[in-house]
């Protein structure tokens, strides 16, 4: 076994009971029911692979599904790493105190940083479940959701444009370390949280 098929096989109780979760509310609902799942959790805690185990076991019962993760709705790589080195106390160059501007003060080198969540635009995430939840209430068969300036991991340039299929009477799942924040959570039918340190 590779340590991927490893860590798949410890989160297969976990993706499984989801998956049966899902399936057993969309069979009670009937019909082309669409669901939006919030997946949370640290950094490696397993999100993107549980989510896409819950989709193997959701098309084996016949519905489709999607993975959105809301890494894509980071801020510029600029704007996050100057404040990374603000906060682990790294020496900050004359260009970075000018790209942090006021935000030197709202920053203590080496102290706890709980503002982690300013590090993805909230608005626009909101907006991206508004949209979402938009679709599943119209009852249309189909939806494009087009993220501009999305951020692009491992890709040069790293912003560009994420489109996403959405039809009728599939899962949605949304993934991220913040997923279901205190503004985002009323947005979702069902909500997971991800603890790294039950694997």
């Amino acid at each position: 076994y590779s340590l991927e098929d490893m860590f798949k096989s410890k989160l297969r109780p976990v993706s499984e009971g989801i998956a049966g979760n899902l399936v057993r509310a969309m069979e009670r609902v009937g019909g082309k029911s669409t669901l939006l799942v919030g997946v949370d959790g640290p950094s490696g805690s397993g999100k993107t692979t549980i989510g896409v185990e819950v989709g193997k076991f959701v098309e084996i019962r016949s519905h489709k599904y999607t993975i959105i993760g809301l890494d894509c709705l980071l801020k510029e790589k600029a704007w996050r790493t100057v404040r990374e080195k603000l906060a682990t106390g790294e020496a900050l160059t004359e260009k970075d105190r000018e790209y942090l501007g006021d935000d030197t003060e709202s920053i203590e080198p080496q102290k706890s940083y709980y503002a982690e969540t300013d590090f993805w635009y909230e608005d626009r995430v909101i907006a991206l479940l508004k949209e979402i939840q938009e679709f599943i209430e119209s009852g249309r068969e189909r939806h494009t959701l087009i993220i501009n300036d999305a951020y692009l991991r491992g890709e040069t340039p790293d912003r560009g444009v994420k489109t996403f299929e959405l039809e009728k009477g599939m899962v949605i799942m949304v993934e991220g370390k913040y997923a279901f924040d205190q503004a985002l959570g009323n947005y979702y039918d069902f909500t997971y949280r991800i603890n790294d340190f039950c694997w």
